[in-house]
């Protein structure tokens, strides 16, 4: 199974370019960011969107995990794929021109059907895709040949090095598990075996710190970005790094208590829904932070759920390391909110969990001690 790789990532980015204004592309369409034409919510991109430079990542990254990366896992041609390179420059193919770039009832899925060889199929196929508006466009001319370049180049040491395969067996492995572990130790999280066999459970881990980290997750091995920001994280970890379960600054209140918290937020609004535990850890820097992104919003924020006890959490469908657990999170209702400003102000407040629940109509916030951004 292969996966995205920084090439390819690169090819995209050179040929969509970044724009934090929508805009139409020359297929008429309204694009943003790196070639974005829907966000994630499901919200066609119109004319005149603004985004920032870190939404405009964020949704590069969520399309190619969520969507491109899939479209060429499903095709026919997947199963001939050989390496990374030939994976990626298909991915940049079908974002460029979307699922039906691979499938039925095109050229491609046919002649793999027929049991043409691939390589061949893929070479006299893709130079046909370079139309946009009835007309030949001669960047998508360069981009079908930078694709080809990128197809039919040698994988290198750089994009070999420092992956590791589902079952693989080595030293490198083992160290990988060492410093893994500092990061699981620092979240509160089961440790690994250090025994440097690269079994499901070390691939578990590795995706949970990639999901926590915005990197890509896979299916059967650890990518080179993964493993470098593992070590990169063991290298920096001090012994004062937060516990993920110790807030930095809690204060414990008995359930019914009538304290206002700071000015536009009272403990009631905190308290586990539950009806039943006393004790209510509520982390107060996370209040403060809650209460300067009320004030640069300008409206009320209403919270549907903050502080969950143990208990309440698993009744209601949350993570076994729900932060709500610990009293630094909070879901916002959007409602009629701008919800892609509350999150930018969120972030630059400080809080460092951002949930995008905005399809459901929420958005996590919380004060974890490492950055963290993923979607429901």
């Amino acid at each position: 199974m292969f996966r995205m790789n920084k090439k390819g990532i690169e090819l995209i980015k050179n040929f969509e370019g970044c724009h934090l204004r929508g805009y139409l592309c020359p297929a008429d369409i309204p694009t943003i960011g790196w070639g974005t034409t829907v966000y994630p919510d499901g919200t066609k991109v119109r004319e005149g969107d603004r985004i920032t430079q870190a939404q405009a990542d964020e949704y590069l990254e969520y399309d190619l995990k969520n969507k491109y990366s899939g479209y060429v896992k499903q095709s026919n041609i997947h199963e001939k794929l050989q390496n990374s390179n030939e994976f990626s420059a298909l991915v940049s193919f079908v974002y460029n021109v979307g699922r039906g770039g691979v499938h039925i009832p095109n050229s491609i899925f046919r002649r793999i059907a027929n049991g043409e060889n691939y390589k061949k199929v893929v070479a006299e196929e893709l130079p046909r895709w370079t139309l946009g508006g009835g007309r030949r466009l001669p960047g998508l001319v360069r981009r079908r040949e930078a694709e080809l370049e990128l197809f039919f180049s040698p994988v290198g040491r750089e994009d070999t090095d420092l992956e590791i395969s589902l079952n693989e067996v080595s030293g490198k492995v083992g160290q990988f598990q060492k410093d893994l572990n500092v990061w699981l130790s620092a979240w509160n999280k089961n440790t690994l075996k250090a025994d440097g066999i690269f079994g499901t459970l070390s691939l578990a881990a590795s995706n949970d710190f990639a999901r926590n980290n915005k990197e890509l997750e896979n299916e059967k091995g650890v990518t080179a970005a993964v493993l470098a920001k593992v070590k990169t994280y063991a290298r920096n970890a001090s012994p004062e790094t937060p516990k993920y379960n110790e807030p930095v600054e809690s204060r414990i209140f008995a359930r019914g208590e009538d304290v206002q918290l700071s000015e536009n937020f009272h403990l009631s609004e905190f308290t586990c829904k539950c009806g039943r535990c006393r004790n209510q850890p509520i982390d107060m820097k996370m209040v403060e932070k809650l209460q300067a992104l009320r004030e640069v919003m300008g409206v009320p924020l209403y919270i549907t759920s903050a502080y969950r006890c143990p208990t309440h959490n698993r009744n209601v469908g949350g993570a076994s390391q729900s932060r709500h657990i610990v009293g630094d999170a909070v879901d916002i209702s959007v409602g009629n909110l701008n919800w892609r400003a509350l999150v930018a102000e969120a972030k630059r407040i400080g809080f460092t969990g951002i949930g995008y629940g905005q399809h459901r109509g929420f958005i996590h916030l919380d004060t974890r001690p490492h950055s963290a951004e993923w979607s429901y």
